[in-house]
């Protein structure tokens, strides 16, 4: 019989520090991060094959994120484009997909995803990039995307549905030092938290075939930024953040194709739920934009988007529905800073909270 997909590890949770003893960080090449600091989850392997009355096989679960703690104290300057000055990641691992089906068997289910872990990212040195998208001090934590169900094909046709996408953990960017940034895109500091991506349901075709529903995305985590007393962050360029919060639940995946003489379609995937954002900036602390659109602080918190449903075929047809869209959560600025902006539409503080949009329905095409 078909196997299963194998599970992805787990990685071990781990603090790490840069000491100033260590010496200056330079790098000058496109992508080249100063400090890089990850703990990802492995990936779920796929499911087996089904052939007959022999059911194929569940794909295999993600590694979670592990919790992951960096500290910076020396100084740090990048030349390149996207080359962050320090990088701190807790990613869950994508789930495998479930198996195919042919003849008479239904798709085979996916994994579970792993979740994203504690990230946490602490500046007490000095950090300066001068390439384009080159963000100073970047933390992340993402949860793993779903592998898709299983597609059937036989008399009777049943999809495997789709694996809900995994949880973005808490992401927490601490600048008690120096950061400045001087181009484009380049924010000085963001935390952010991601839900992964719901699983597309498989295809279908028989005489008479059915789906399932798509999965819904994962909720994104707590995402956070503390601005320390004596602090300094600063931007040159154009719509280059100083301070970067975001929140941001995972889409809903998309249902498959389904056709036969009767074929029943099934719903896309609702989106995973924004989770809260909170920005802290104590008195003393420093914070200056020069481009345009360069807000000073941006926090905001968005809900995913529900999934696409999948189209219909056959002499009778029946179509399914598109997913639900989910809520932000909910967005706080505390700030007794001192921002300054000096572009056109350079907000000082902006902060939102945005419900994810709804999917669309698809075809169904038929004489019922």
């Amino acid at each position: 019989s078909p196997g299963n997909g194998g599970h992805g590890s787990a990685p071990a949770s781990f603090a790490a520090t840069v000491e100033a003893d260590w010496g200056a960080i330079e790098t000058t090449g496109t992508g080249e991060a100063g400090i890089v600091v990850v703990s990802k989850g492995g990936k779920g392997g796929n499911g087996g094959t089904g052939y007959g009355n022999i059911p194929p096989a569940r794909g295999g679960d993600g590694g979670n994120g592990g919790t992951v703690t960096a500290t910076n104290e020396t100084t740090v300057v990048t030349e390149g484009s996207n080359a962050y000055g320090m990088l701190v990641q807790s990613v869950g691992g994508r789930s495998g997909s479930g198996g195919n089906c042919y003849i008479a068997c239904s798709g085979g289910g996916p994994g579970v995803p792993g979740n994203g872990g504690s990230a946490t990212g602490i500046n007490a040195g000095a950090i300066t990039t001068h390439g384009e998208d080159a963000i100073g001090l970047i933390v992340q934590s993402s949860g793993g995307n779903s592998g898709t169900g299983g597609s059937s094909y036989g008399i009777v046709g049943d999809a495997g549905g789709g694996g809900y996408g995994g949880n973005g953990g808490h992401a927490h960017a601490v600048n008690n030092g120096f950061i400045h940034t001087t181009n484009d895109r380049a924010f000085g500091v963001l935390a952010q938290s991601i839900g992964g991506i719901g699983g597309n349901s498989g295809d279908s075709g028989g005489i008479v075939a059915f789906n399932s529903d798509a999965g819904g995305g994962g909720s994104g985590g707590k995402a956070s930024i503390s601005l320390g007393e004596n602090s300094i962050t600063r931007t040159e360029g154009d719509w280059a953040h100083a301070v970067f919060a975001q929140s941001v639940g995972g889409g809903g995946g998309s249902s498959g194709w389904t056709s036969g003489f009767a074929s029943f379609g099934s719903g896309g995937g609702s989106g995973g739920t924004g989770g809260e954002v909170e920005v802290n900036a104590a008195a003393g602390a420093y914070i200056q934009t020069e481009g345009i659109g360069a807000y000073g602080i941006y926090a905001e918190s968005v809900g995913g988007s529900g999934g696409t449903a999948g189209g219909t075929a056959g002499t009778f047809a029946m179509g399914g529905s598109g997913g639900t869209g989910q809520t932000g959560g909910k967005v706080t600025v505390n700030s007794s800073a001192t921002i300054i902006t000096g572009g056109n539409d350079a907000r000082g503080i902006f902060a939102q909270s945005i419900g994810g949009g709804g999917g669309s329905a698809n075809i169904s095409v038929g004489f019922v």
